[in-house]
């Protein structure tokens, strides 16, 4: 199925965030936001992403996907992605929607952390 992102936006939500402190010293870059998907059945998908990496203690993406049919998925990765809060969806999550929606789903949440990257 074709799937095209029609928007996007994000947010840094780190008040301290600094290039210069980055790696180590509590300057990490914590964007949050999403994308919009539109699906060529005419449904939508809303991703959002939450980047609450750590510089060189780790990375930690938390993420949703919402649909307009009322479905919704999540899960979060990295290499931090035990100290998530809410951690109760699985990778397993990206399976499920390439399987409804015939999409790449991985393709799709990269574009997003990308995306809100950029936004922010």
């Amino acid at each position: 199925m074709d799937a095209r992102m029609i928007s996007f936006w994000g947010y840094e939500t780190n008040p301290c965030a600094n290039p210069d402190t980055a790696n180590n010293g509590g300057g990490y870059s914590q964007p949050s936001g999403g994308i919009l998907v539109a699906l060529e059945n005419g449904e939508y998908l809303t991703v959002t992403v939450d980047d609450m990496s750590c510089g060189d203690f780790g990375s930690r993406i938390g993420w949703t996907i919402d649909s307009s049919d009322s479905r919704r998925w999540g899960g979060c990765y990295g290499t931090m992605n035990d100290a998530m809060v809410d951690n109760e969806w699985t990778e397993e999550s990206l399976d499920s929607v390439s399987g409804v929606y015939g999409i790449d789903a991985r393709a799709m949440l990269s574009d997003a952390v990308l995306a809100v990257h950029i936004a922010a």
